[in-house]
């Protein structure tokens, strides 16, 4: 029931992007994501997590950039 109350009210509320933890775990978020009919990315917290984020300077950046790719479509 949370997980529907969530969808709902993003729903009213016209979320367009959700941002899961790569480290935490990802699934729920996903499943939202697409029953909310919104863009969904997943960030990383630590170096290393994705192919060319071997430093916190890239780790960061590579998330800047998902969030631009997202907001930009």
């Amino acid at each position: 029931q949370v997980l529907k109350d969530l969808v709902d009210t993003a729903v009213t509320e016209n979320v367009t992007l959700i941002i899961d933890n790569l480290q935490a775990g990802v699934g729920a978020a996903a499943q939202m994501a697409e029953e909310i009919g919104c863009d969904y990315i997943i960030f990383t917290n630590f170096p290393g997590g994705f192919d060319g984020t071997e430093t916190w300077e890239k780790a960061i950046q590579y998330d800047i950039d998902l969030v631009l790719e997202a907001i930009a479509e």
